[in-house]
């Protein structure tokens, strides 16, 4: 998936982790995120979408979001640099699926109220 953090975009390998209690964001594709002691800095806009060519965003947040809607996002060190994880947060907000047929995971929003 491709992930926009305060206006920082890259794509890479993102692992739907429900045994997080955090999301994190690969160090290694976006090295210059604003942090505090590794948290992603509260108040940034977070938008996780499907890549090119027909990009669509499946979720979008920021990190003062509640516990409820998402978890902190966290900048990782190796060894996973190069990857993104959506912690258990993506859970509470989304149902994820996936679609046998196509062959591809399913995130949609749960609706609110």
């Amino acid at each position: 998936l491709c992930w926009n953090v305060a206006g920082q975009k890259a794509c890479g390998p993102t692992v739907a982790d429900t045994g997080n209690t955090f999301g994190f964001v690969g160090s290694g594709l976006l090295p210059n995120v604003p942090n505090t002691s590794g948290f992603v800095a509260p108040g940034l806009p977070i938008s996780i979408s499907t890549p090119p060519p027909r990009s669509r965003v499946v979720r979008a947040y920021d990190t003062n979001a509640s516990v409820a809607d998402q978890l902190p996002l966290y900048l990782t060190v190796a060894p996973f640099t190069q990857m993104f994880s959506t912690g258990i947060g993506l859970y509470y907000a989304d149902t994820v699926g996936y679609d046998l047929v196509r062959g591809q995971a399913v995130i949609t929003p749960v609706p609110q109220g």
